[in-house]
């Protein structure tokens, strides 16, 4: 048996649940930027009539799934407005006027990376 193995064992999953912790709270903060996006999108293709589909626009709760490539985390941004769909896609009689695409976009690059990064690098 090595010496000193359970406690380094101990130090990886305490360090394990860290990371994750920093890692949902890097993601809640991008999803609420996401969010924010969406709606000041919304407001400049004039897709506000009532306020209804754009202040319905926030982001859910961070969550941890188990893939078979190891654990994800995500956070969906989305509404429960039921005519979402009609407004980001369009139908036959209207052109999409794509939001919640838009604003993934513009964070899903180096953007987002550099926000995640902030938060995990101060449990590195």
């Amino acid at each position: 048996m090595v010496k000193g193995l359970g406690k380094v064992l101990r130090n990886l999953t305490l360090y394990q649940k860290k990371y994750l912790m920093a890692e949902k709270k890097g993601l809640k903060v991008l999803g609420e930027l996401v969010a924010s996006d969406a709606r000041e999108i919304l407001t400049n293709k004039g897709a506000v009539d009532t306020g209804l589909l754009r202040n319905s626009v926030r982001p859910s709760k961070v969550e941890v799934r188990q893939t078979g490539f190891g654990k994800i985390v995500i956070v969906p941004v989305g509404t429960n407005v039921h005519y979402a769909p009609y407004v980001e896609f369009g139908t036959k009689y209207m052109f999409p006027k794509s939001y919640l695409f838009e604003a993934l976009k513009k964070w899903s690059g180096s953007k987002g990376r550099n926000i995640l990064a902030a938060y995990t690098r101060a449990v590195r």
